[in-house]
């Protein structure tokens, strides 16, 4: 589950490009603070089977700073989660690593305007509560604050 939010980090950190160029992203067009509006998981193995956060009241906030760390708080029912790691470009892919996981989390943005779109094959969701989580899709739109 920690992989999920993550990737949800990413994605803000995509949108925070915003200048509806896709290429040429640069870490400096990253940082700053970003709201995702959409955030959606979809099974990869049964893509019909879609869980929709955004949908579902949740909220995430990201923060990308100039020293290459980022700070992911996800407000839904309860108390807030936040993750912390580190965060970089790469051949136009953004990579978040978040401190309790090696293991790095890669999107695919697309921008427009301050509109980001962010899209990983990386997250996993558990969407039948057997407690095991599936491999899925997280695809993301963030909007720079």
């Amino acid at each position: 589950m920690r992989r999920t939010w993550v990737g949800l980090s990413a994605l803000a950190v995509a949108i925070a490009c915003g200048d509806g160029d896709v290429t040429g992203i640069t870490a400096n067009r990253l940082v700053g603070t970003w709201e995702a509006t959409d955030m959606e998981f979809v099974n990869r193995n049964n893509p019909l089977q879609v869980v929709d956060f955004a949908g579902q009241g949740a909220g995430l906030t990201a923060v990308f700073r100039s020293d290459g760390r980022y700070t992911l708080t996800l407000h839904a029912v309860g108390i807030p989660e936040s993750f912390a790691g580190s965060w970089e470009v790469q051949a136009g892919q953004l990579v978040l690593r978040d401190d309790g996981d090696p293991d790095p989390v890669r999107f695919d943005v697309s921008l427009s305007g301050n509109r980001l779109t962010a899209v990983t094959n990386d997250a996993e969701y558990d969407f039948n509560g057997d407690a095991t989580d599936d491999p899925a899709t997280l695809r993301m739109v963030l909007i720079r604050q």
